[in-house]
């Protein structure tokens, strides 16, 4: 895949980690999480379908093993 491939996609799935949204104090990284709105915002004035399909991720695999609860959309890596 390259440039040219996700520019013409008309769905984009983003997964953002949680250590992407604090910062090394653990506070939350505002400037970083408004970057980020900005920039997934500038996708859907595009008309592209920009968004985290993490939680339909979840609500579609299989439980983990018998342990309760979904496996992680990272398969728990």
């Amino acid at each position: 895949m390259n440039r040219t491939d996700i520019t013409c996609a008309n769905r984009i799935v983003i997964k953002i980690g949680s250590r992407v949204l604090v910062q090394r104090t653990g506070r939350p990284d505002l400037r970083r999480m408004r970057t980020l709105v900005n920039q997934i915002a500038a996708l859907h004035r595009q008309g592209k379908d920009a968004g985290d399909d993490e939680a339909a991720d979840i609500r579609t695999r299989p439980s983990n093993g018998g342990r309760g609860g979904a496996i992680p959309a990272d398969g728990g890596l």
